[in-house]
């Protein structure tokens, strides 16, 4: 058993509301640079551990701010009453 700051990758991928698949990926995805990377891991033999502190970072780290989709709400607005307009 474990202190409750190394999660399992099941754990970790509950703790995130993310698939275990996804956090798969990222571990092998993590050299290329046009994809997400992944939280941090440790690595203990063959065994894959996430310390909690790091999906919190991780979390912290890609999250969108609350106004992101605005301008694009703005902008669809806009064309959705230039095409009123013409019809």
């Amino acid at each position: 058993m474990h202190d409750g700051n190394a999660l399992k990758e099941a754990e970790a991928a509950r703790y995130l509301s993310v698939s275990v698949s996804f956090l798969r990926q990222a571990r092998s995805n993590s050299k290329h640079r046009s994809t997400t990377p992944g939280p941090k891991y440790v690595r203990i033999g063959r065994s894959v551990r996430y310390i909690r502190s790091d999906l919190d970072k991780f979390l912290a780290e890609n999250r969108v701010p609350g106004n992101a989709c605005a301008p694009v709400k703005a902008n669809l607005a806009r064309r959705k009453n230039s095409v009123d307009r013409a019809a």
